[in-house]
Parts: structure tokens; sequence; C-alpha cells
């Protein structure tokens, strides 16, 4: 959303309600969807309101809906008409991917059920996966992806499928395309993000390897959105945005990541009982 009013400070707004995080609260108004604002109690529609428009009335006697009117009345004339709260909804709706109501029209929702690779992409990371010899001691992906009769693909298989098995088959069929074609830039882009996770997995890491990692997962996140319009970025794809952040505390992931964890988790799960404490 865009402000159009003057606000006061923090401080003032935690006289109201003690122990609310209005960053939080600020970030969802300016960011967050419509629905978003919807869901949020009274009370904290309460702060909000003193944060954007200050104590000149006097909100807690109103009711929710005025609240939602008044905190919609703030955003730009332009974004209200359209019904569109979020600067990326509404470059949505200048490319034509969003209806004024904010949903995806017709074509948008017929093409997101079409799969990336498709049946004859992954025929040939099959071949490939059957002609490729790797080290004994490495970790492979199961030799039918996409299959659901081979079942669902552990986290080290995942990437092993993501970073070596796809790279290889994907840079043979589209990497001699030209650099307009939607399949080249869709390679070059998913290269940022198997560099990005090369980095984030290395067993020493420097400044500039955080660095790269962040440049490259942010151009990935970037060129996702330009490439997949009518998909939203997911909770995981936000939280890698910060994950340099966790790199720099902590260190190599190797000494804190949760493989170990989840293999017990397996074990456990595997073990015969009969679901019965003391048998």
């Amino acid at each position: 959303m865009i402000n159009s009013t003057p606000s006061v400070s923090e401080p003032a707004a935690k006289d109201v309600i003690p122990d609310i995080d209005v960053s939080s609260l600020l970030n969802l108004y300016d960011t967050g969807s419509k629905t978003a604002l919807h869901r949020l109690r009274k009370r904290l529609l309460v702060v909000l309101c003193v944060v954007k428009f200050g104590r000149s009335q006097d909100f807690n006697n109103w009711k929710k809906h005025q609240l939602l009117d008044q905190l919609h009345e703030a955003v730009s004339p332009l974004l209200h008409s359209f019904g569109v709260y979020s600067l990326n909804n509404f470059q949505r709706l200048a490319d034509g991917i969003v209806d004024e109501d904010g949903g995806l029209v017709e074509q948008v929702r017929a093409s997101r059920k079409t799969n990336v690779l498709g049946k004859n992409t992954l025929k040939e990371i099959r071949r490939d996966m059957e002609r490729l010899n790797l080290p004994t001691w490495f970790q492979t992906a199961p030799k039918h992806p996409g299959e659901i009769r081979w079942g669902k693909f552990k986290a080290n298989e995942w990437k092993a499928f993501c970073t070596v098995n796809l790279p290889i088959t994907l840079t043979r069929l589209w990497g001699g395309r030209g650099k307009d074609d939607r399949q080249y830039q869709m390679l070059e882009n998913f290269l940022h993000l198997v560099t990005a996770v090369h980095y984030a997995n290395q067993r020493k890491l420097t400044d500039n390897t955080i660095e790269l990692y962040d440049s490259h997962m942010t151009t990935y996140l970037n060129g996702f959105i330009k490439l997949y319009p009518f998909a939203n970025i997911s909770p995981y794809q936000h939280l890698s945005l910060h994950f340099s952040t966790h790199l720099r505390r902590w260190g190599p992931t190797h000494s804190w990541r949760c493989f170990a964890f989840e293999r017990y988790n397996g074990i456990l799960q595997g073990l015969p009982t009969n679901n019965k404490f003391g048998s």
C-alpha cells in the first residue's frame, strides 16, 4: 500500500495495546493483500489506525468494518479503484495476469496446469540417469522421477536430482537455444538456483561465498517472478533470502542442518510396533 497520510510513532501505538509488533503490522499493511488485512483482529486494526492517522479519532470505539474502511481509503486511489493492495498485484494487473478483482484471468488459470518439464523431457532425464556413472558414496536420486509408484524423493535425493541430473539433461536439451527462447531462459534461471545451493552447502564459508549465495538466489527469484507470473513466492523461497544471515551466524550448514534428525525419524518410523505404549 502507498502511505498517503501522516503517521505517529510506534511508542504511541504501543500505548494503546502493549507488546504489539508495530513494524510487522505496517509491513503487512504495505505489502499484504486485502484478505490478509481483513483477517486481523479488531485490536490490531486499532493499532494500525493509530499509527496511520494519529489520535484524532477514538478508534477503540469504532467497529471493525469502520476501521477497515478507514485503512482502505488511505490506499492510493489508483490501486484502490482496482481492488489491488500490493505493488506486486498491481504489476500483475498491468501484465494482464489478474483481472480488476484480483483474480487470475482465464488463460492464466488454464496455464497453471502446464508442467514445466513435461513427459518428453522427463524421458530424456531418465535416459541420462541410466547412462551416468557417479561415485559409490554419492547419494543418487531415484531413477524414475515423475512416476508416483516409486514414491516421494527424500531431501538428499532432491538435492542430487536438482543439482546433478537436471543440469546435465536440461543443458543438453535447452542450452543450445537462443537467449530469447523461453526454455533457455528457464534453464539460465534454474542454474542460478543450483549455484546458490552449491554455495550454501560449502564446507568452508567466506563473506564472498555468502554474498555470491545472496546474489544468485536473488537473481533466481527475480527471474522466477518474470518467467512464472501466475505462481506465488512460497514461504520457503522467501526464507531463502534470509538464509545468508544464518550462514554468517552459525557457519557451514553441515554442522547444524537437520539431515541427521530426519534420518533418525525415518528409522523410528520404520520400527514394527502395534501403536501401544509398553508393548
